[in-house]
């Protein structure tokens, strides 16, 4: 099975990317908050130990509704703080890794230097998305209807709080999104794969 693993700040593409994998490529795509975040922010109490996977595998037969931005930040440091920091990484191996799955899988929009680690050394190509901090701000601006200071506020406490730019140092690929279109950077990516998997 191969997985890859997308990092990076609000706005640098993420998403983009995996949809591109997905489209063109084949690849599963799994956002980390819809499979994750989203169903266990709905939860007043979380589960414990072994319970919490099967609630998550259970989870992903059903509809899962979005929850608002800092309710998933919340919960991010909720299961951080009750699992641990690499809590997130680790239920997406487990949940997609056993048994039958795609053979194939772009994990998006994960967060946290942890989470990096873990998907390295379980191996994940991990590849950190990043582009300029002012074409970031434009793009939250645009994207998600932000002023300039809540779209500054935004990054700050995303880089708080999940450490993102260390993501960059233990990556096995760096793409600037200011740079390159989706498609050219599903190309990066894939090419990295095929240097991967040939050494």
């Amino acid at each position: 099975m191969e997985r890859i693993a997308l990092f990076g700040p609000p706005g640098s593409g993420k998403s983009s990317i995996a949809r591109e994998l997905a489209a063109q490529a084949g690849w599963l795509k799994v956002e980390a908050s819809e499979a994750i975040v989203f169903p266990l922010a709905a939860l007043d109490e979380l589960p414990d130990g072994r319970e919490v996977m099967d609630y998550l595998r259970n989870a992903l037969k059903e509809e899962r509704p979005r929850v608002e931005r800092e309710r998933a930040m919340a919960t991010f440091a909720r299961l951080r703080d009750a699992y641990s920091p690499d809590f997130i990484a680790r239920a997406l191996h487990e949940i997609y890794t056993d048994g039958p799955t795609h053979d194939r899988i772009v994990f998006s929009g994960l967060r946290g230097f942890e989470n990096a680690v873990y998907c390295s050394t379980h191996g994940d190509l991990v590849v950190y998305v990043r582009a300029a901090k002012d074409e970031l701000v434009a793009r939250l601006c645009r994207g998600r209807g932000y002023s300039r200071e809540q779209a500054i506020a935004e990054l700050d406490r995303e880089q708080s709080l999940y450490g993102t730019h260390g993501i960059e140092r233990i990556a096995g690929l760096v793409i600037d999104s200011s740079t390159m279109d989706p498609a050219g950077a599903c190309r990066e990516v894939l090419l990295a794969r095929e240097r991967r998997s040939r050494s």
